[in-house]
């Protein structure tokens, strides 16, 4: 088995090293993972904290956080060797909301935060979980839970967040298609209002005489 050992381990890094320059190597980066705090404050004092995260991989736990307004949650991580690293963290906006993401996914993130210093960056904001990898342009990639992805959750053990996510893609689908129908309804509605106007003015100067016509019958 120690033999098999000594022959797998050279072989898989000389394997490694030939798909990734040993200078650029995901292996050896520190990625730095930031989560920032821009929820609204509405009526709580800016001293109160208004969002609690807590955040964890499978052996790692980052630790949780009551945070201020404007605050960041931050640690470093590598990949390691199975490219398998994953940290997800909870994010309760307090009275409000809840969610689960994933903070950092290696096969997802270790090319994407590398534009940036190494970073993954999040802001969390009043419509869902923004990401960012240059610091400059952000996409809402996990909004908050719907309401009804709220209600399905206890009862049917669903998972709130690919359940949340689904239905937010599936929702302009389904008003795209029902858009041209209320379109075509509303056109068959106006279609008979429509012919008669049509109708009514054709012009009928060119027809015989109706009196006419009856008085010929009767002869």
């Amino acid at each position: 088995m120690t033999n098999l050992k000594g022959i797998a381990l050279p072989f898989l890094l000389a394997f490694s090293l030939m798909h990734f320059p040993f200078s650029e190597s995901a292996w050896f980066i520190n990625y730095h993972i930031h989560i920032r705090n821009d929820l609204p404050l509405f009526k709580t004092p800016p001293e109160t904290p208004n969002l609690f995260l807590d955040c964890k991989s499978k052996g790692k736990d980052v630790g949780d956080k009551l945070m201020l307004a404007r605050q960041d949650y931050t640690w470093d991580t590598k990949i390691n060797f199975a490219r398998s690293t994953h940290f997800y963290c909870n994010a309760r906006w307090v009275d409000h909301k809840e969610i689960t993401f994933d903070a950092f996914k290696a096969k997802r993130d270790e090319s994407r935060c590398r534009k940036y210093h190494n970073s993954c960056m999040w802001s969390v904001r009043s419509d869902g979980i923004y990401f960012s990898n240059n610091n400059a342009t952000w996409q809402n990639e996990y909004p908050w839970p719907t309401f009804l992805v709220q209600q399905l959750k206890p009862t049917l053990g669903l998972n709130p967040t690919l359940l949340n996510q689904s239905l937010h893609k599936v929702l302009p689908l389904l008003a795209r298609v029902s858009n041209p129908l209320e379109t075509m309804a509303a056109t068959t509605q106006r279609r008979p209002k429509a012919a008669y106007t049509v109708a009514s003015t054709i012009n009928t100067s060119y027809l015989p005489n109706s009196n006419h016509v009856i008085n010929e019958s009767r002869q």
